[in-house]
């Protein structure tokens, strides 16, 4: 491919896609003519470009995806160098190229996908789930669809509860990895911030747990690597859930981690309308 990996969709070439498709096993014998682009989720994206592709090809091939969803990183030097200090790029390729088969829950099946560590380059090209219902934070569920999605991630946390392969996965980091602690002076920082716009909405004892919390992050992150482990999604909500007839369908893997989880009811007042 002379083209190298792009850093936005809008310099997508037909040629280039056919044969990153081929390469990859997507694409048998017919080529991409045009690439039609539509952005995803504008404003909204986890420090990513997401984009549908509309693909054209000059002949008819019915195993060739006719829409597929793109994942780019961001144009926003900053949010870059976040993505790549957490490893969010690397750790959702992995994460298909690996674990998919491994996993009891439906996630795109992934067409293609470029990892340069050294070029700092990301692409994934996914299945497109837009006939599916989308969740929605905002609107929030029925109880019904919030009990598939519980019974979802608990086959999820199940599958790779006290894994022996848990430890084998030092692409994905335990939730307490140094990292991750960088979340304790961060907290620090945004307190003051979010208390002098949402402290009066805090009852008192909810204002104590929160200004006590200021030097407790580190522990608790710590108290969630006591076994029994497991694979966490990370960011499982309405947004990232899409319900099949009878199941539920999962994205946005950037993020997940080795931990200790456990998924309680606490979660339905939050997903209920």
């Amino acid at each position: 491919m002379a083209q190298g990996t792009p850093r936005q969709f809008a310099d997508i070439e037909p040629a280039w896609l056919t044969s990153l498709l081929r390469e990859a096993g997507s694409l048998r014998a017919g080529a991409v003519t045009a690439v039609g682009i539509e952005p995803i989720g504008v404003g909204v994206g986890f420090l990513g470009q997401v984009a549908r592709l509309r693909l054209t090809y000059d002949r008819p091939d019915e195993a060739a995806p006719v829409t597929l969803v793109g994942k780019l990183p961001t144009l926003d030097p900053g949010g870059r160098e976040i993505c790549r200090l957490f490893r969010f790029y690397e750790r959702e390729i992995h994460f298909y190229r690996q674990l998919t088969p491994r996993i009891p829950v439906r996630v795109p099946r992934c067409y293609a996908s470029v990892m340069d560590l050294a070029a700092d380059d990301y692409l994934l090209l996914l299945e497109d789930f837009a006939s599916l219902p989308m969740g929605d934070d905002a609107k929030g569920c029925t109880l019904a669809e919030a009990d598939r999605a519980i019974r979802n991630v608990a086959g999820l946390h199940a599958a790779w509860w006290s894994h022996s392969d848990l430890d084998r996965l030092d692409w994905m980091p335990k939730i307490n990895a140094p990292v991750h602690q960088t979340a304790e002076p961060a907290y620090q920082q945004v307190l003051p911030h979010f208390l002098k716009m949402f402290g009066d909405y805090l009852s008192p004892r909810m204002r104590a747990v929160t200004e006590d919390m200021r030097t407790h992050v580190i522990d608790l992150l710590n108290a969630f690597t006591h076994p029994p482990m497991t694979m966490a999604h990370g960011d499982y909500r309405l947004d990232n859930l899409f319900f099949d007839d009878g199941g539920v369908a999962v994205i946005d893997w950037q993020i997940a981690f080795r931990g200790a989880r456990r998924l309680r009811r606490s979660v339905l007042p939050f997903w209920l309308p």
